[in-house]
């Protein structure tokens, strides 16, 4: 039994020599515990009995502290107040009794003693009256309940100072520049330098850096299961320019909550210009050409116009059509009058074909004009115009007509259907690389929003398209279409991006929406 012991105080451990309870809380966990006081002091002597009645006065009670001391420094690291009972009984006995009940209590090594905050008192000079009879006052104290926690430290990077998205805490050249604690009422904003402040939070303390860098230690036990400890931080950048968002720090027991925070990545759609500028070649002409019908490609042997478009790319091409099929007096000529019936020229489709398959891709209708020169001896070609944007692939082109007949089919017949010049004069390409990535980090490392363990992706939708219904996502994946491109994304998190190109999405932004499930559904 000691007075004049207040928080925080220190005691002369030597004092505690004769105390024989000890316990330690382990290194990296933090302790709560109940414990028993009781025992009892006979009072043999009528003169010291009759002394420790008057000081107990009315009621034969008083109340004492329960100290919590570290035995390595001495230092009061907790104080139950008013929690012993201690009364005078009949029998001549004085009887100590309390449960009490200790939180948060750190690593270390630690006894207890009876205690008062005062240096005299009824408590000291009830102290003093035993000593001075040679009664013995050590009282017992029991460890009825404890419960420990681990704390080890989280740590990750609220910043991605390599990255050049859309996210608020991403971008080049960008610091944390102050953080307050939110669920502490009263805190204050704390400027952060790249040494790093600590920031105490309900349950912890945080501390961080400039470069985006923190850690999270827990200070208290089981009363934070279950809770969130909310951190706002502000980001500047460069220009001066400031965003502030929240880092939340979710404790559980043995399972962490999955924690689900707005999360965007950007991928760019590179415009590239004029690639296939100037290429140029003859082609030459079919009838019965339409649309996603397929070509004979031997058909195609004696064209030299082609051309490509690289992997990753979209692009559209600009065709120029040229040429000039002359035109023999006779029977020629006057069955191509006749088929015109008075009329000085015709129009023919221009048809894009892929090489490899035949696969007619694009017909540009009534793109060429054949017109009969003034003296009837020659067929001119002209025209052209604009495709639409074509997947990577290798391309030609043919002179064409939905129809076997007609006039192109006459032509044909009559064996004037001769190659004609196609040139590319202008082009327009996107070149649309994937963008892959994970929305969740299982393993508590890193810095990405959605954290946990045991957490997966269950369902995903695709906000950009209008009335989209969630899709269920497995482990092997889940392909959904956006309004500008496709994602395919996995249970464990990972996905490709992959935009389906064109100048329709440039500047666009494509949103997804997922959900995680943790263990605990």
């Amino acid at each position: 039994q000691l007075v004049g012991l207040t928080l925080l105080s220190t005691v002369d451990v030597s004092l505690l020599s004769g105390n024989n309870l000890r316990f330690s809380v382990g290194s990296g966990t933090i302790e709560d515990m109940t414990v028993s006081v009781n025992g009892n002091s006979l009072l043999t002597a009528s003169g010291l009995l009759t002394t420790i009645v008057n000081l107990l006065g009315a009621g034969n009670t008083l109340t004492a502290d329960l100290s919590v001391v570290n035995t390595v420094t001495g230092e009061v690291v907790a104080i139950a107040e008013n929690s012993v009972s201690i009364s005078a009984s009949l029998l001549g006995g004085l009887s100590y009794n309390g449960t009490v009940s200790f939180a948060n209590l750190p690593a270390g090594d630690y006894t207890m003693v009876i205690s008062a905050p005062e240096s005299n008192g009824p408590l000291v000079s009830l102290i003093n009256a035993l000593a001075a009879a040679q009664v013995a006052s050590f009282v017992n104290v029991d460890v009825t309940d404890s419960v420990g926690y681990s704390v080890g430290a989280i740590e990750g990077n609220v910043l991605d100072t390599t990255a050049s998205g859309d996210m608020q805490d991403s971008g080049q050249g960008i610091s944390v520049t102050s953080a307050v604690s939110d669920s502490v009422d009263g805190s204050t904003p704390v400027n952060v330098t790249s040494a790093g402040v600590n920031i105490t939070g309900a349950y912890g303390v945080l501390t961080i850096h400039s470069d985006g860098s923190y850690s999270y230690q827990l200070t208290k036990g089981g009363a934070a299961i279950g809770q969130s400890d909310v951190f706002s931080y502000t980001i500047t950048d460069e220009a001066g320019n400031t965003s502030t968002t929240n880092l939340t720090i979710n404790i559980g027991g043995n399972i962490e909550p999955a924690q689900a925070n707005p999360d965007a990545q950007e991928t760019d759609l590179t415009a590239t210009f004029d690639t296939l500028n100037g290429e140029s070649g003859t082609v030459g002409q079919l009838v019965g050409v339409s649309l996603l019908g397929s070509v004979n490609v031997g058909l195609l042997n004696g064209n030299s116009f082609d051309f490509d478009v690289a992997a990753g790319a979209n692009e559209k091409v600009l065709l120029s059509v040229s040429g000039t099929t002359g035109l023999s007096l006779g029977a020629a000529l006057s069955t191509l009058l006749s088929l015109l019936g008075g009329a000085s020229s015709f129009t023919a489709d221009l048809s894009i074909v892929d090489k490899a398959t035949g696969e007619v891709v694009q017909v540009l209708t009534n793109a060429v004009n054949i017109n009969v020169d003034g003296l009837g001896l020659s067929l001119d070609y002209s025209g052209g115009g604009w495709s639409s944007m074509l997947p990577s692939g290798s391309y030609t082109a043919v002179v064409s007509s939905p129809n076997t007949g007609g006039l192109l089919g006459a032509l044909l017949d009559l064996n004037l259907g001769t190659f004609i010049n196609v040139s590319v004069t202008d082009s327009e390409g996107y070149h649309t690389d994937s963008l892959t990535g994970n929305v969740l980090q299982s393993d508590g490392d890193g810095d990405v929003a959605d954290t946990g363990v045991n957490i997966k992706v269950t369902s995903v939708t695709a906000t950009s398209v209008t009335d989209a219904d969630p899709v269920s996502v497995t482990s092997s994946g889940t392909t959904i279409a956006g309004a500008w491109g496709s994602l395919t994304i996995h249970s464990d998190g990972s996905y490709t991006y992959q935009p389906y190109g064109g100048v329709n999405s440039v500047g666009q932004s494509e949103v997804f929406t997922y959900t995680i499930t943790d263990s605990l559904g």
